[in-house]
């Protein structure tokens, strides 16, 4: 009776570890069979190299052919970069999850380490409070503000009308700028009941410029635009918290109405000491980004309208040659290729920025 029992426990355990067996050697031959393809692509075929997605999985077509070149074996695949990360594969029979890069000569590395990113909510920068600068009374129809000019052309603000006082901090609600060699500063006035503020641009005098009479509830200078012979700001009309940004420069021309979200706004631009007092587009590729089923063209202010029909926006990519410059988008644009993935039916596929779909054929 006990070795009946023993055999028929033995006859339980080989067929599971057998199927485990297999399993695990599915897995191991897929790592390797990509490696092999991946492995045949020189430095100068990568640049052709377009992620397709098959059953889920993803591989490379080369673009001048729209052949395959690598089979969909890949969780995660993307566009040849410098940086060298290409994309995923997991493991997941043994938990090992492992990061496709290239080295300088184009040749694959895996690596099965993963490192987790703690993301910080970006910080605001602005300068520090002067508690020397006096409010003067506008009873008498005083509206403006006082300044002098610090290390060349930093503006401080020395004085300024009441109607600009901020009652939470010593700061007046004035932000100096220069636009067109001369001095401007974005104001808010807060109204008593309820309190509401409302931001326009002003001279020093306090006349408003053509647009911005204050009847705003956000005005940030922006940077990072093509066009730098205006000033730029994203504007967000009197409203709730989810009335879209517009962008507007100085001589009160709108560009893009009503085309960033706040979500987006936040997203997107961010404040820093070396830049301040303008916002960035920092979390843009070469300065596109997705919002709303629209592609946007934050440094040449313009919406690119090639989506096909019933295809939804999924995400941006890119191919770069050379090293990505985030200070110099002119420059990066001219070595740079932007694709967006793009999904039907639950497929997703490469587009290029013409409207070109990139599948097998």
């Amino acid at each position: 009776m006990k070795h009946l029992l023993l055999l028929f426990f033995i006859s339980l355990y080989y067929p599971l570890s057998a199927q485990n067996s297999s399993e695990l050697i599915s897995e191991a031959t897929e790592l390797k069979s990509m490696k092999s393809y991946l492995a045949k692509i020189t430095l100068k075929e990568w640049p052709y190299m377009i992620p397709f997605q098959q059953d889920k999985k993803w591989g490379y077509l080369d673009q001048r052919t729209m052949k395959i070149t690598v089979p969909a074996l890949a969780n995660t695949l993307y566009l040849f970069k410098p940086e060298g990360y290409i994309g995923t594969f997991n493991d997941y029979k043994n938990d090992i999850f492992y990061t496709l890069t290239l080295d300088e000569e184009g040749k694959l590395r895996t690596h099965s380490e993963q490192v987790a990113e703690l993301v910080m909510p970006p910080q605001q920068y602005g300068r520090s409070p002067n508690p020397n600068i006096k409010p003067i009374p506008s009873e008498n129809g005083y509206t403006g503000f006082e300044y002098k000019i610090i290390a060349g052309d930093i503006i401080e603000i020395t004085a300024y009308s009441d109607l600009y006082a901020s009652y939470n901090v010593k700061e007046p609600k004035l932000i100096p700028l220069w636009i067109d060699g001369k001095v401007y500063a974005i104001a808010g006035k807060t109204t008593s009941d309820p309190h509401v503020t409302y931001f326009g641009i002003i001279t020093s005098d306090g006349k408003p410029l053509p647009g911005f009479n204050f009847e705003h509830q956000k005005v940030i200078p922006i940077g990072g635009l093509k066009d730098t012979t205006s000033s730029w700001f994203l504007t967000q009309p009197i409203g709730g918290r989810d009335t879209k940004y517009s962008y507007m420069n100085h001589k009160g021309e709108y560009k893009l109405k009503d085309s960033l979200s706040s979500r987006m706004y936040n997203w997107v631009y961010q404040s820093s000491q070396e830049h301040y007092p303008y916002y960035m587009p920092v979390k843009t590729t070469v300065g596109y980004v997705l919002t709303e089923q629209r592609i946007i063209d934050t440094y040449e202010l313009k919406c690119i309208n090639t989506l096909p029909q019933g295809y939804k926006l999924e995400y941006l990519d890119y191919m770069n040659t050379k090293a990505y410059s985030k200070e110099s988008p002119d420059i990066t644009r001219q070595t740079t290729k932007v694709f967006v993935v793009v999904s039907l039916d639950d497929k997703s596929c490469y587009m290029d920025l013409e409207g070109k779909i990139y599948e097998p054929q």
